[in-house]
């Protein structure tokens, strides 16, 4: 598995977390910062989240669009 980097607004850890649907359905998979709660939005893949999370941006707008805070 990628190493993640850490949040890019705190700096703290991040954690995956899957989610499981109730009754079936496609599992959906982000990634958390353990602190501010920000977070990868939803993909269905663990590999697509990391890297999701883990990329970067130069200008602050996109990036504050892309990572979603809870």
């Amino acid at each position: 598995m990628n190493k993640l980097k850490p949040c890019p607004f705190c700096g703290a850890t991040a954690e995956v977390h899957k989610h499981y649907p109730p009754f079936g359905g496609r599992v959906r998979v982000t990634v958390r910062c353990t602190i501010c709660r920000c977070n990868s939005g939803e993909w269905g893949r663990t590999d697509k989240a990391i890297e999701a999370w883990n990329r970067r941006v130069s200008d602050e707008s996109e990036m504050l669009h892309d990572m979603r805070p809870c």
